[in-house]
């Protein structure tokens, strides 16, 4: 969490957008920190977006459907051309699906980051990533 923290002060700080996907558990957490670091005004730059909304958006961990709420829940920030940044909670034990699919998004995902040129961060649990991907 403090890593996270120091992401969104810098953000904050710096008056960009900070786009948060996370589970409501941690949000809530988080929240009570800012509360203590940020006034009412500040934390607007925070965007919270709900990390089961983001990535079953469809039902499923499903990359297209991911993909789509991704654009929609950016497209604002684009559209009024404010500077963000992001950083996204990667839940493991939440997946059901081949592991390949989260390889996959991952991809468009860092595509997309690439055409837009904003920072993302995708957090991961380490203790519970396969070993594959900690390699």
């Amino acid at each position: 969490m403090t890593q996270l923290l120091s992401y969104i002060k810098e953000g904050i700080e710096a008056e960009e957008y900070i786009i948060l996907v996370e589970n409501e558990k941690n949000y809530a957490l988080i929240n009570q920190e800012l509360e203590h670091l940020f006034s009412v005004k500040q934390r607007e730059y925070l965007h919270f977006v709900n990390s089961l909304d983001f990535y079953f958006s469809s039902g499923s961990y499903h990359p297209p459907a991911i993909t789509e709420y991704f654009n929609k829940v950016f497209q604002p920030y684009i559209t009024k051309q404010l500077t963000v940044r992001s950083w996204a909670h990667v839940e493991w034990a939440t997946f059901s699906s081949p592991y390949y699919l989260v390889e996959d998004f991952e991809n468009i995902v860092d595509k997309a980051v690439n055409e837009l040129q904003f920072p993302l961060v995708c957090a991961y649990s380490g203790d519970k990533m396969p070993g594959t991907y900690k390699t």
